[in-house]
């Protein structure tokens, strides 16, 4: 287990927010992010990205299947998100592409190469027998990519800042990033949608949060949307429904490719 403070602000002082699956969620005094401390090492996370199996008090299986329904729905949030805007072309990268059903729905939205990256090896390998491009691990030049996506990542990932910026040196100036997280850091713990899925789950954002990251990572967020969370059981919903949130972010032409 490995005790952290905020990969935002760099407080260490927080005070506890929720307990679930022996893991405690905590309140970032500073700023405001939900944290998990203790947590897995970096070694576990890692081995367990990989097979999609979370330990905690119980184990949680992440490995899923492919939902067609979600094509559907990225369609229409790609469609909002890019209304009036010039279509993107050329390389697409989706990182934590799960079964691959954005890149179907590229396929049909865009005139663009997609491509996945997925560190869960059952998730890539049946993407794969769809015949998409996704593989575990992938070499990125700088500035090779026109357009970057990370959907239902952020929460998962062990430091989202330094992998937001290896992100940002990917695209070319100009590039283009949609980031879809929740927006719910700001909630009192009992308005909090369950459960949090730890340790599965590291951290919980808010919009505030993500647009200081991105800004200092040298992205420019475009347009924000929010919609109804379709994994928040309809009985929660009622207290604050829209809460998946969605950014298209801009690589500022001034930031550094290297």
């Amino acid at each position: 287990m490995k005790t952290v403070g905020c990969y935002h602000c760099g407080a260490h002082a927080h005070r506890p927010y929720a307990e679930e699956n022996g893991f405690t969620l905590v309140k970032c005094e500073g700023c405001g992010l939900l944290y998990v401390t203790p947590r897995p090492s970096d070694d576990e996370i890692t081995a367990e990205m990989r097979s999609g199996l979370h330990r905690g008090e119980e184990v949680l299986d992440r490995v899923g299947h492919f939902i067609d329904d979600k094509v559907d729905g990225y369609r229409h949030v790609l469609a909002d998100l890019f209304a009036g805007r010039t279509s993107p072309r050329g390389r697409w990268l989706d990182v934590g592409c799960g079964h691959g059903e954005l890149l179907v729905a590229l396929q049909s939205s865009f005139e663009v190469e997609p491509m996945g990256l997925e560190p869960c090896v059952p998730k890539a390998e049946a993407a794969r027998r769809r015949g998409l491009d996704v593989t575990p691990s992938r070499e990125v030049a700088p500035g090779s990519l026109q357009a970057l996506s990370s959907l239902n990542v952020f929460s998962h990932l062990p430091d989202p800042v330094e992998s937001l910026r290896t992100w940002t040196r990917w695209l070319a100036p100009g590039g283009l990033l949609v980031l879809q997280t929740g927006d719910s850091a700001s909630l009192p713990a009992r308005h909090h949608h369950r459960p949090f899925d730890l340790p599965d789950h590291l951290s919980f954002a808010n919009q505030r949060i993500v647009r200081e990251i991105l800004e200092r990572v040298g992205m420019q967020v475009v347009r924000r949307r929010h919609y109804r969370h379709g994994d928040i059981p309809g009985w929660q919903l009622w207290r604050r429904p829209y809460r998946d949130m969605w950014l298209l972010a801009r690589r500022r032409h001034d930031t550094p490719v290297a």
